[in-house]
């Protein structure tokens, strides 16, 4: 198993309908995806993190079961 950390850089917040397929919008690096639900601090609940390039993505540890 691959452990990673991914860097997010400056994210937008959309919900699942307004989702780009290809590319975060202009001046964005990733997209946090909201739901309509808020948690006990009234922000959105995140429900997923979106990047859309490898490059994000930084292995950080590999676990070999035996």
């Amino acid at each position: 198993m691959l452990l990673t950390d991914v860097v997010i850089g400056k994210d937008i917040q959309l919900t699942r309908d307004e989702l780009p397929l290809n590319a975060p919008a202009r001046g964005y690096d990733s997209v946090q995806v909201v739901s309509g639900h808020s948690n006990s601090n009234g922000k959105p609940k995140c429900e997923e993190r979106i990047v859309y390039t490898s490059d994000a993505i930084r292995p950080s540890f590999l676990v070999i079961y035996g």
